[in-house]
This record gives structure tokens, C-alpha cells and sequence, in this order.
């Protein structure tokens, strides 16, 4: 004991931990742990992340839940009734944009909308189209916008030809429109009133 003493003083060796971490309080059951206690750096990362968790649910107050078939519809209705601006992006019709071709594998756009926008820049050398690779679903997208079919009919086409290749199918759907939505190569207009 003499030695370990003498190692402890001179900072060879880490001091031993304590049996009590600390946590407890008094008044407190042994075994229960107030977490607040403790400094953050101490503690495990599955305790910080239970307690951000515990946080997080407590502000909002529930957790999410999943709403039926059958109660989506008359929520859809309600939220309409409310805010009449919401749009249901199912309910939409795509339309291309005039302009763009197709060579091989890439979509094909002019850079400048007018001749004489492209004149000046072939007489400068500049580039007067932009090509874009589109993936095999892409390509499968682009063929099914003819500016009649809304993004709903659009989404079964797809998940009837690709199946569970597509899934999680309408996100990802919403996001590649958007994009192509962001350099201007389709139009989303309003379909049906729902």
C-alpha cells in the first residue's frame, strides 16, 4: 500500500476512480443517477443522445405519428380549407420547356434563348449549349413528362416499371423535379382542384 501511495504522489500512476461516480444525490436511490450533475465530457454518448432526444420530443410536445389512408384525404381538405395557396405537388402537371434536344446519352440545352444571343457567342467562341447526363430514371422521367400526366400518374409509371428500385419513390421524384425545375427545363403548372 506504502508503494502505490508513493506512485500515486509522484504522478507515475492515474489515481483510482472513486466507487461513486458522482452522480448520485442525496436523498437519491443508490443506483439512480441525476444526469444533470455531470459535466457533458463525462458522460457516454447514448446518455447525451437519450437526453437530446428526451429534449427534442418534449418541445414538440408528442412524437410523430402515422396517418392512415383513409385520414389523409380529409387532412389534405382541411389544410386546403385553411391556407387555399397549398398545392398538392401529386396533383400537378409537368410540362417541358421548349428548346431542348437530345443527343445520345444528354439532354441538350441552349445556353442563350435568342439567335442573336448565339450568334455572338459562336463569333466568340464561346459555348452556345449545355448537356446534361440523365441516369436510366432520369431518362425514364423525361419520357413520361408530355405535359398531360400529373406527378401522381408519373410516380406509377415508375414504380410499375422499376418496382422497389425506385423506392423511397415520390422524395425522390420531388427532388429531381426540382431540379430539373431549377435549370429551367420543365414548367410545373396546377392540375386538378383537389
Amino acid at each position: 500500500m506504502i508503494e502505490a501511495e508513493a506512485f500515486l504522489l509522484a504522478g507515475k500512476m492515474k489515481r483510482p476512480l472513486p466507487k461513486t461516480t458522482g452522480s448520485e444525490v442525496k436523498g437519491q436511490a443508490p443506483g439512480e443517477k441525476n444526469v444533470d450533475e455531470r459535466p457533458w465530457w463525462t458522460r457516454p454518448d447514448d446518455e447525451l443522445l437519450k437526453d437530446r432526444l428526451d429534449k427534442v420530443r418534449s418541445w414538440y410536445g408528442s412524437v410523430k405519428t402515422d396517418v392512415d389512408e383513409e385520414d389523409r384525404d380529409r387532412l389534405i381538405e382541411e389544410a386546403v380549407r385553411r391556407d387555399p395557396r397549398i398545392q398538392n405537388l401529386l396533383d400537378m402537371v409537368i410540362v417541358k420547356e421548349q428548346g431542348i434536344g437530345v443527343k445520345g446519352k444528354y439532354l441538350v440545352i441552349p445556353v442563350y434563348r435568342s439567335e442573336t444571343g448565339e450568334r455572338i457567342a459562336g463569333a466568340l467562341g464561346l459555348k452556345t449549349e449545355r448537356k446534361i447526363r440523365l441516369d436510366r430514371y432520369g431518362w425514364s422521367v423525361w419520357r413520361l413528362i408530355d405535359g398531360k400526366r400529373d406527378v401522381r400518374k408519373i410516380g406509377k409509371l415508375l414504380s410499375d416499371h422499376f418496382g422497389d428500385e425506385v423506392e423511397p419513390l415520390f422524395p425522390r421524384l420531388a427532388k429531381f423535379l426540382a431540379y430539373l425545375q431549377n435549370l429551367k427545363l420543365i414548367r410545373i403548372s396546377a392540375g386538378k382542384k383537389s
